[in-house]
């Protein structure tokens, strides 16, 4: 489907200033409170405003709020906005807009941070207050993403079927899930950006994005794998590379249920067994870290006290063998004449390594000690994981 003006996408870039920027996943709603897990959230920066934006040191600047400030007796932020920001159709951002966006984008993205408001009310034509069920002075940071849109949900798109915020660039058509673009907004309240035109690309294959980038038919290319990375130093000097750390961590789940892993025992020895160091190091290049669990250490719940359970192949071993697990001559384990094995699924970290399924699978990649490789068969079955019910699910790899 195509809305907007068909040419666009052929247009003459030859005296514009356009800026192509490539993105992993699919469109999706341009609305944010219908989709915020979709390569629409790369457009909503441009599209809509927020009411706190990023500055240095982690500190949060002026956006559509010119001031705020928190009565801690009583949980309350009072929040000032600007009077001379309007929505792309040329009505003003009120604080009743700001309001419902928060209300309703909290409620179904960030439920936790909606179950801490308890009650937002318009003070003003330019103020509002958000009282809190308890004392939170961070709140401003928790949702200084939300974007900004009109309150009614009819005025949220135009009666063109186009979505209407208030940010520096305006819908100005889409080509389904493949394009997006969108052109300055003469009224916006910091004035003309100097772009002429932005251009997303849906983009789902990172190295053709990056092959895109080297070729010059985008300018910023997501999702890079460490094994792309190592290649594409040689050209530092010719493209800004931005190196982050991502709250993300890779797991390997088992399934309780089956009477192989119902033991703690055995979990633990399957674990002791994984050379996770080797895995940083070589599989992701150093661009990672041996996790504890699934609380990030810059989270103010992690516990620097805690440590992971070490590389221990023959303290593993030992666990097996307290659980009735005997090694054979063939290197195999046997218990009550059945072997050791189990069937195992990676899924959305392969592509986030750039490894292939069946290589990454391999129990060399996995167990460099060779310890488990020569205890159980692993079964490759990621093509066929849709079609495998939980109950024949013995491991699964992912990403979270």
């Amino acid at each position: 489907m195509c809305t907007g003006h068909a040419s666009d996408p052929d247009r003459d870039e030859r005296h514009e200033k356009v800026l192509h920027i490539d993105v992993p996943t699919p469109f999706g709603s341009l609305v944010p409170s219908d989709d915020f897990d979709s390569g629409s959230t790369f457009v909503y920066a441009f599209l809509y405003s927020a009411l706190f934006s990023p500055i240095a040191e982690g500190k949060l600047g002026s956006a559509l709020a010119v001031a705020w400030d928190y009565a801690e007796d009583r949980n309350t932020w009072t929040v000032r906005i600007r009077d001379d920001v309007f929505f792309h159709d040329g009505k003003r951002v009120t604080p009743t807009d700001v309001k419902s966006s928060l209300l309703r984008f909290s409620q179904q993205v960030y439920p936790a941070v909606f179950s801490e408001i308890q009650e937002i009310s318009i003070l003003s034509d330019h103020c509002l207050s958000i009282t809190l069920r308890a004392n939170d002075r961070d709140f401003p940071d928790k949702i200084r993403q939300i974007p900004i849109t009109p309150a009614s949900l009819e005025e949220q798109l135009n009666d063109r079927g186009q979505p209407v915020g208030s940010g520096p660039f305006k819908f100005s058509y889409r080509v389904g899930e493949k394009e997006v673009g969108l052109v300055p907004n003469e009224r916006y309240h910091r004035g003309r950006p100097s772009i002429d035109r932005i251009v997303f690309h849906h983009v789902a294959d990172s190295q053709a994005s990056w092959s895109r980038l080297l070729k010059g038919e985008t300018h910023i290319a997501h999702q890079i794998t460490p094994k792309d990375w190592m290649m594409l130093t040689q050209y530092r000097d010719l493209f800004h590379f931005r190196i982050h750390a991502l709250p993300n961590y890779m797991i390997l789940l088992y399934n309780a249920s089956d009477p192989l892993f119902r033991s703690p025992k055995v979990r633990t020895a399957m674990t002791a067994a994984i050379n996770r160091e080797h895995l940083v190091k070589h599989i992701l290049q150093g661009f990672g870290e041996m996790a504890i669990g699934p609380v990030w250490k810059h989270s103010p719940f992690h516990d620097p006290e805690i440590t992971p359970i070490p590389y221990d192949p023959t303290h593993a071993l030992e666990l097996l063998k307290q659980e009735g697990w005997v090694r054979q001559s063939d290197g195999s384990l046997v218990k009550n004449g059945k072997v050791f094995e189990f069937r195992f699924s990676s899924l959305k970290v392969l592509k986030i390594i750039g490894r292939s399924p069946s290589t990454f699978s391999s129990a060399s990649m996995i167990w460099e000690s060779g310890l488990v490789s020569n205890l159980c068969r692993i079964i490759n079955w990621y093509e066929n994981t849709s079609k495998t019910t939980n109950s024949r699910l013995s491991s699964l790899s992912s990403m979270a």
